[in-house]
């Protein structure tokens, strides 16, 4: 009876044992991967450091700013592959793409536009004068004759008249936003206003647009080329776009110093600049 005994207590002593001895082992410390973006950012035009750009990562990291030398590190970033972003208000953005491994440093730069080159694609001020043909006959003028406050928001007021009768046809309101280069109408029965051009927008790019339509429809516009053209006797660079609404919306031009320059319907024809008075200089014959 006690060898019976001792056999079943040894017996049960062996299967816990074996069975303490099956259980998982605890999971080690796995290795986090991380290494560091580190680079400058600069004026395009001066290349002068421009300080507090925000820089930021897609997939989303911690985001950073520019000091004054214009330098920015992002450290312990998850290894990986990585769209990084540069912007600040008032410049055009610019993008790189960088792979992260285990303990590298990946060294970039940055290089950010002054919107300021953009705002002569609309020269709007006070006495410039616009005078466009349909085929070969007159059409319509368009004159900036004062400026006005609407919701603490400049506008500048620009007269339509019918060139054949000279008659009025409408007034509008247009303004250059300086912090993202946006050109806005203002519509006064609405109390609202809406995007007609982005004067950064490059070639094959889409933006929001109602240069053509009242507000009531939403519209964008689509930017072909960006090409350089003899007009009035000088090269000058042409913005080639084309409206998208509803129907029959026109090709149209924007030429740096000029701003519109022609409009070509598919179903009624169009319309062209030929003359144009630009803050005291003469474009054209009347």
């Amino acid at each position: 009876m006690f060898f019976l005994k001792f056999f079943t207590a040894s017996f049960l002593f062996l299967i816990i044992l074996t069975a303490c001895s099956n259980e998982p082992e605890s999971n080690p410390v796995l290795t986090v991967y991380k290494g560091t973006i580190k680079g400058f950012v600069y004026d395009a035009t001066t290349n002068a450091p421009i300080y507090y750009a925000k820089i930021s990562t897609l997939p989303p990291t911690e985001e950073t700013y520019t000091g004054a030398d214009g330098e920015f590190i992002l450290s312990d970033i998850m290894a990986g592959d990585y769209i990084v972003d540069a912007h600040k208000d008032g410049f055009d953005n610019d993008t790189t793409f960088v792979t992260i491994q285990h303990k590298d440093t990946v060294n970039t730069s940055f290089t950010l536009q002054d919107f300021s080159i953009y705002f002569d694609y609309y020269p709007l001020e006070i006495g410039n004068y616009w005078e466009y043909w349909y085929h070969n006959l007159p059409s319509h003028s368009v004159e900036i004759v004062s400026d006005t406050l609407i919701g603490n928001l400049n506008y500048y007021v620009a007269i339509y008249n019918n060139l054949p009768s000279g008659t009025y046809i409408e007034t509008r309101y247009e303004r250059v936003d300086e912090y993202n280069a946006l050109v806005y109408k203002y519509f006064p029965l609405e109390e609202k206003e809406m995007i007609i051009d982005s004067l950064p927008v490059k070639a094959g790019q889409i933006f929001a647009s109602n240069i053509f339509m009242d507000p009531y429809m939403p519209c964008y516009s689509i930017c072909f080329n960006i090409e350089t053209e003899e007009i009035f006797g000088e090269l000058r660079k042409v913005r080639n776009l084309k409206q998208v609404c509803g129907t029959d919306m026109p090709d149209y031009q924007i030429v740096k110093s000029l701003r519109f320059y022609s409009a070509a319907f598919w179903r009624t024809g169009g319309y062209t600049l030929k003359y144009a008075i630009i803050n005291g200089i003469e474009y054209g014959d009347r």
